[in-house]
Formats: structure tokens, sequence, C-alpha cells
């Protein structure tokens, strides 16, 4: 994603990443070699990283604030990516690599809506920094568009499919109240 903000920059954008989260602490040297990056292409000054956050209130601030999130996964998108269905809801368009399977969301309301309505936009699995790029530089002119509304029934569905398997009555509501 460094590299997409520095093909951003370099065709006369600003650009400000946005790393929300924190960095593991372990036995390999990634904040060091991230650091590292971004003074070698010229972005310490615009890449932010959060840290740890500490509940949903600061967590839907930082997600207000955030113009388009970018993904790149090893094994191409999978349903089971929370963290993107997590920014769909906020609204804000999506760029990810595309799944390895043709089907894989053949079960999943949310992602075939959000493929459908242009906010989630998959690029192939070699896409390479500038294709990123060209694709964020396109979003700019999306509207927001929240998944939402959506959610209840996804739910609904995923109840469904449970209650089928288990052979019991599914349940009539969403598991959790609209706030």
């Amino acid at each position: 994603m460094l590299d997409v903000a520095a093909k951003l920059r370099d065709s006369g954008r600003p650009v400000l990443c946005l790393f929300i989260g924190g960095f593991v602490k372990g036995v390999d040297r990634i904040e060091e070699d991230f650091r590292a990056k971004t003074q070698a292409l010229g972005l310490a000054e615009d890449c932010l990283v959060t840290g740890y956050v500490d509940g949903p209130r600061d967590l839907h601030a930082l997600f207000a604030e955030v113009d388009c999130f970018l993904y790149r996964f090893p094994e191409g998108l999978t349903s089971r990516r929370g963290s993107v269905l997590a920014c769909l809801q906020s609204g804000k368009p999506v760029i990810v690599n595309a799944p390895r399977e043709a089907g894989e969301f053949d079960h999943h309301r949310a992602y075939r809506r959000a493929i459908a309505d242009g906010s989630l936009k998959l690029l192939a699995n070699d896409a390479d920094a500038r294709a990123y790029a060209d694709c964020l530089a396109r979003t700019e002119s999306l509207p927001s568009r929240s998944l939402s509304p959506l959610y209840d029934q996804c739910w609904r569905d995923a109840a469904a499919a449970i209650a089928a398997t288990l052979d019991v009555e599914p349940m009539s509501a969403a598991p959790f109240p609209a706030e």
C-alpha cells in the first residue's frame, strides 16, 4: 500500500496513509521494515499508524476520516474477511484483490451487493501499485454507500442456514437491535 501512496503522490495527488491498529510485537522486523520503507519512499510524514484502538467510538471516528480502504491479500479476498466487511459498513469504497475462487461470494449477499453497486472494487491478484493507484483515483467521485441495512438480512440468512443444519426454527429478527 505504501507503493500505491507513492504512485499517487508522484502523480500530483496529496496522500495521507492511515493505518488503523498497531504492530504486533514478535520476532519479525515488520515495524522496522515498515518505517524504513516509508523513509525510502519519502512517505514518513504522510503515514500515520494509530496503534491499538480502544472501543467502537474511536474506531468509527477513524473510519469516518478514511476516503477509501485498500487491501491486498496473498490468498485473494475471501468471504471470511470481516475487516473488509467492516470497512464496507462505513460506506467508503474498498479496493482489494479478487477472490481466487469464482463462487466465493455465492452465499454472501453483502459482498455480492457491494460488488454490484461498485463500493467493492476487485482487482486482479497480480495487480501492481499502479493498478491500485488508478483504481483509487477513479473512486474519488463515488458517493458513500452503506451496506448497514443489508446486514440485518445477512444475519437472518446465517441464522436460517444454521437452523436448517440443526433442524430448528430460524430466528425471525436480527440478533441485535438497531441503534
